[in-house]
């Protein structure tokens, strides 16, 4: 079901744009989140202050090269994993559960079913090719390395939150940390990949 599953993901991409829709950024929510967490949980800013302070160089990397390259941003579901897929009688599928919708990068919907599932490289692979229809130009791969270790980040910041008022999370929150723990381990190439793309 592939296929149909990144058939819906381009019908809601390619929805027009409101004026009145909300711009969801991935590590602007997340702050959030983790502020509200720390009530409960202590300073996890300062906790986890290594990873966050590499996350944050992501962000600005990422919207800068989205700038750059105007990489335009679309209609977003943000919480794309199985139980949010419905399929019909016809063979279709649609998406549900639209609570956190908003205007973001269009490959942050195919990294959000990466924060959910354990998944190795070559399935992440195979689900960007399956979204872009081809293989990915350079660019391309680099762009969704780094929204996937935004939209990790928030899960992670997500799970953290529901923690911090009783009601634990680990589907989220290990799966995104593992995940990001693991892009991170990459976040130093990423960003000399990225530092000589605008060097040149």
């Amino acid at each position: 079901h592939l296929k149909q599953c990144m058939d819906a993901l381009h019908r809601t991409h390619e929805i027009p744009l409101s004026e009145e829709a909300k711009i969801f950024d991935n590590v602007a929510e997340a702050n959030r989140l983790i502020k509200l967490a720390c009530a409960t949980k202590g300073n996890l800013f300062k906790e986890f202050e290594e990873m966050f302070s590499k996350v944050y160089k992501v962000d600005e990397l990422v919207k800068a090269e989205r700038e750059k390259y105007g990489i335009e941003l679309v209609v977003s579901h943000h919480d794309v994993y199985e139980p949010n897929f419905i399929s019909t009688s016809d063979g279709d599928f649609y998406l549900i559960d639209w609570e956190y919708s908003g205007i973001n990068d269009p490959v942050n919907d195919v990294t959000s079913i990466f924060t959910r599932y354990e998944y190795d490289e070559e399935i992440r692979e195979m689900l960007l090719r399956a979204y872009y229809g081809r293989e990915l130009t350079p660019l391309e791969h680099r762009h969704a390395m780094g929204q996937s270790i935004l939209n990790a980040f928030y899960w992670i910041s997500w799970g953290l939150f529901k923690g911090s008022v009783g009601e634990e999370d680990g589907f989220f929150f290990l799966t995104s940390f593992c995940l990001d723990k693991f892009s991170i381990s990459l976040t130093d190439k990423l960003l000399l990949t990225i530092f000589f793309a605008y060097s040149t």
